[in-house]
């Protein structure tokens, strides 16, 4: 187990791999028991969400040398697994030198001495002079998203950056296949502990291998991303599009809303995804959405749609909690070119919309460079769109950070 937690821990860092698809892939190489997969999961998550921490605590074993990243990430591993995990020391220690000892004779000494002094010693606190260098250091976050997400919320800075504890799995009920109370019942009845809120309930077990989530009655979907389709509210026998489509969750969320009547035109660049999207709907038994491959910045059609909805593609700031890739971006250095993106598609998609039809942006960004900013823009060309109802929602244990705006064509 700790041979493939290296090997993915390694992709991730120094490949640049998604931590998502890497622990997907890795998971199917070899066949492990339930407790090996979360332990696995458990280990590489978190040496990648806290990967600056950790480095942190060896530098002053390590400062002068040049090691080879199974090395460093070896050591990442046994400073993770002795001081953030319930595991044995011995046998982590054990099972991280006989790894290395493999290829590395020699590395496997210095993984053994580090260890164990490090084990010795303790973690020492963290403590430099610049506090956001410090806070990028405590929460591992590249210091420029530090610094940029402090240029809009010094207030609330530490509590957007804190590692969510006690983070559990949304799941919205899919209510043109059961009614709310029925699946209730079927959960009580199966012992699975949850906490209820209209449509949607929060539980820390992963329900995605249970009848209820391969039979189209409930879907794994962030509040914040629920809210979207909420607050458009389509009526029954819209025709929507969806610019930016994949993974197909607001797609099938509007279809749902509908009652599985109208239209629901979803777009997207990847073959791939589309299919994501078909394989969704069809477990959700929704049969009026339509997949098209294209740019959504090259759409073109006769038809003008009842709603718009540009989700567009962003910094992703809102979603660093499980997206821990992100963290280690360098964002500030990458606005301009998302934000001119941001703007081709919602520009493309405004011309879409019918008279007192909805345009609908959002982004799982948090960035008013991205939101507000674009949108104030946005509507000084296009007088002819006025804003109905606009959110932003900071990110927390129960929900991502989101933008929301829903704008009328003709509106007052």
């Amino acid at each position: 187990m700790y041979s493939l937690a290296l090997e993915a821990i390694t992709r991730v860092i120094n490949e640049e791999g998604f931590i998502n698809i890497v622990i997907n892939e890795s998971l199917k190489k070899k066949t492990l028991t339930v407790h090996e997969k979360k332990l696995f999961t458990k280990i590489v998550y978190g040496v990648c969400e806290n990967k600056i921490l950790l480095d942190y605590y060896l530098k002053p074993y390590i400062s002068g040398k040049r090691l080879k990243p199974y090395l460093k990430n070896s050591l990442r591993i046994g400073i993770y697994a002795f001081f953030f995990m319930d595991i044995a020391n011995h046998y982590v220690l054990n099972s991280l030198v006989d790894l290395v000892k493999k290829k590395d004779f020699k590395g496997s000494k210095l993984v053994n001495g580090v260890l164990r002094s490090i084990l010795r010693e303790g973690l020492k606190e963290v403590k430099v002079n610049n506090h956001l260098e410090e806070l990028s250091i405590k929460y591992s976050y590249d210091l420029g998203i530090v610094e940029l997400l402090n240029k809009y919320y010094p207030k609330e800075l530490e509590g957007i950056l804190k590692h969510s504890e006690n983070v559990l799995n949304t799941y919205r009920i899919n209510t043109h296949n059961i009614e709310i109370k029925e699946l209730y019942a079927m959960l009580d009845q199966d012992n699975i502990t949850y906490d209820p809120h209209e449509s949607l309930f929060y539980s820390k077990e992963m329900l995605v291998d249970t009848k209820y989530f391969k039979e189209g009655l409930i879907t794994l979907q962030d509040y914040s991303s629920q809210l979207v389709s909420t607050i458009i509210n389509p009526s029954k026998d819209n025709c929507i599009l969806d610019m930016c489509s994949a993974p197909g969750s607001k797609s099938c969320h509007l279809a749902s809303l509908m009652k599985n009547s109208g239209k629901v035109v979803s777009l997207d660049i990847y073959e791939h995804k589309l299919e994501l999207i078909k394989e969704s709907a069809n477990r959700m038994h929704l049969d009026i959405i339509e997949t098209r491959l294209i740019d959504a910045t090259k759409f073109n059609s006769n038809e003008l749609f009842d709603v718009v909805l540009t989700d567009v593609p962003c910094s992703g700031t809102g979603v660093m909690r499980h997206k821990v890739d992100l963290k280690y971006k360098d964002i500030a250095a990458n606005i301009t070119s998302i934000t001119t993106l941001q703007k081709q598609i919602l520009e493309n998609g405004s011309l879409f919309v019918k008279d007192g039809g909805v345009l609908c942006y959002s982004t799982c960004s948090i960035i008013p460079l991205e939101n507000e900013l674009l949108i104030k823009e946005f509507l000084l060309k296009h007088p002819e769109y006025k804003i109905e109802k606009e959110i932003k929602l900071l990110p927390t244990n129960l929900q991502d950070g989101f933008y929301i705006c829903k704008m009328i064509k003709g509106g007052k």
